[in-house]
């Protein structure tokens, strides 16, 4: 093995290395996401022989080496290809989990990663034929094939945001891990004329020039929500990270949420966006700790939690 790695962990432009290139490290909160790297299957050996669950022919190698330096609670691989592909993934203890793209479904393996050495295999649907691929690497949720967040990993792009403003336009808040009660909700007004269109593809709606809100976390925080209530399918949420990636929700149906397993402490500008240029719509925002599988509510349900209670530092 040569001794270079591939770190992501600082990069600030996308990713893109051939097949059986230097190991991907990555650790929580990496940038970009996601990560990006492409190939081509190598086809000369079924996989069902590594792996009986598995479809395909691949090479006598992986086609990536993935190392993970950090344990991951949500972690989702995918391919983007123009065949039905197999992914393949052999974990450090030497379990094998595969899918196959069918039609218009990618490959796509997802869920927690623990710390160590990943193996990638990418299987072609026949002997003897090599497909070209791109495999992507993302922490969020809300990001599958067809959505690409690398847009939004730079700091200077500039469409007409405050991103210094030390406060927002309405509530601002400064919370720690643990903070009561859970969720934080605070309701406001939105309506502007910048259009955010260019920072990424999920991101739509027109907001004001100064942020609607400014989060700041004195803690890291393993998860975290920031979620919309009482506009649903009307208002959008744009937030800027200490590190200036942009994150984005704008369902068509529901309220818009932003949610992560990696929070770094520092400053989040956050804005709250109309679906048409000034156009005034009332929204709730909520910060929560809980997790939609665990608590099964959504903002303004109240996600009262049996913690002992503690003042947040918003308190008087």
């Amino acid at each position: 093995m040569r001794s270079a790695l591939l770190v992501l962990v600082l990069a600030s432009t996308p990713v893109v290395a051939s097949a059986q290139s230097e190991p991907i490290v990555l650790e929580a909160g990496f940038t970009p996401d996601p990560a990006r790297v492409s190939g081509r299957t190598v086809s000369t050996v079924a996989l069902h022989t590594r792996a009986p669950s598995c479809r395909g022919f691949a090479g006598t190698e992986p086609d990536q080496v993935l190392e993970l330096r950090t344990g991951f609670e949500f972690l989702r691989l995918f391919l983007i290809a123009a065949a039905d592909v197999t992914l393949a993934v052999r974990s450090p203890d030497g379990g094998w989990r595969c899918s196959s793209a069918q039609g218009d479904a990618a490959a796509l393996q997802e869920g927690r990663y623990a710390p160590g050495r990943y193996e990638v295999w990418v299987g072609a649907p026949t002997h003897a034929v090599h497909v070209g691929y791109e495999l992507q690497i993302t922490e969020f949720r809300s990001v599958g094939p067809g959505e690409d967040r690398s847009a939004t990993t730079t700091t200077s792009l500039d469409v007409g945001l405050a991103v210094e403003a030390p406060e927002g336009v309405h509530r601002d808040r400064r919370i720690r891990r643990g903070f009561l009660p859970d969720p934080i909700q605070d309701e406001a007004t939105t309506g502007g004329s910048v259009d955010v269109r260019l920072l990424g593809a999920t991101c739509l709606g027109f907001v004001t020039a100064q942020p609607s809100h400014v989060l700041e976390l004195r803690d890291e925080f393993d998860y975290l929500r920031v979620q919309l209530g009482g506009a649903p399918g009307a208002a959008t949420v744009v937030v800027r990270t200490p590190g200036g990636r942009y994150l984005c929700s704008s369902p068509e149906q529901g309220n818009a949420f932003v949610d992560q397993d990696a929070w770094p402490e520092g400053v989040y500008r956050i804005w709250i966006g109309s679906r048409e240029p000034d156009t005034e719509t009332a929204y709730r925002i909520c910060y929560t700790e809980a997790r939609l599988s665990e608590a099964g509510a959504t903002c303004g349900t109240g996600l009262e939690s049996d913690r002992p209670a503690r003042p947040s530092d918003d308190e008087d």
